[in-house]
């Protein structure tokens, strides 16, 4: 039952990342073309919406292939650092896929971290603060 989970996980994974990246691709080459023709341009923060949901593939690959927005530095730099956004959330699927389905996924107990954090439930028991309210106080 994994296996068909994962194959679906991923088939959907392809198909957002690749309708995502035509309309970025798209939306690249309109911007160029309004470029060069003196027109009103895409915003870039449409630019990098698209690439961050998914598009960077067709973002990148119309940055190269159309020679678009390649010597903008800051513009440059925030495509790359919007890249790992779905690739973070892409392993994250992955990870959830594999390690079984969203609803037996249970996040660590956030009183288990921090006793762990600060050394181990005796040192954390004979720091703990007095009870100040409930039975007997």
């Amino acid at each position: 039952m994994v296996g068909s989970d994962f194959a679906f996980t991923l088939l959907a994974l392809a198909l957002w990342s690749g309708s995502c990246s035509v309309v970025a691709y798209e939306m690249f080459a309109l911007d160029k073309r309004c470029a060069l023709l003196g027109r009103w341009r895409v915003s870039e923060s449409q630019l990098l919406f698209w690439a961050m949901i998914g598009g960077w593939p067709g973002a990148k690959l119309a940055q190269r292939r159309l020679r678009h927005k390649t010597r903008k530095e800051p513009f440059r730099s925030r495509l790359n650092k919007v890249a790992a956004v779905p690739l973070l959330l892409t392993v994250f699927a992955v990870f959830l896929t594999l390690s079984g389905t969203l609803a037996e996924f249970r996040p660590p107990d956030i009183g288990d971290v921090l006793t762990s954090l600060v050394g181990g439930k005796e040192e954390a028991a004979k720091r703990a603060l007095p009870r100040r309210f409930g039975p007997g106080s």
